[in-house]
């Protein structure tokens, strides 16, 4: 909660106008506020609303309900080791 625009261009890895549209489209859902930051007086922080709040509680449930899915076939181990590689393949093309 409260994060700006640049500190998530940041965590993201998005230029600045590509993050423009999405958040204006998040906006015009009602799934996000600007509200003046605290410590910033030229930024604004991002806020979920509570219709975000339930929008990503929703979306979190349906992505871990796919994991659970995708993996259902798969011993714990393999399980595991699928995560390991897919996050070490995450991790190479971040670099």
């Amino acid at each position: 909660p409260g994060v700006t625009s640049r500190q998530l261009c940041v965590t993201l890895g998005v230029l600045p106008p590509n993050l423009v549209g999405l958040i204006a489209a998040l906006e015009r859902r009602g799934l996000i506020e600007r509200r003046p930051h605290p410590s910033d007086g030229r930024a604004m922080g991002l806020h979920l609303t509570p219709a975000g709040v339930e929008l990503t509680a929703q979306a979190e449930q349906t992505a871990a309900q796919l994991e659970v899915d995708a993996t259902a076939g798969l011993t714990a181990t393999e399980r595991k080791t699928l995560i390991r590689l897919l996050q070490k393949v995450y991790a190479r093309d971040g670099a």
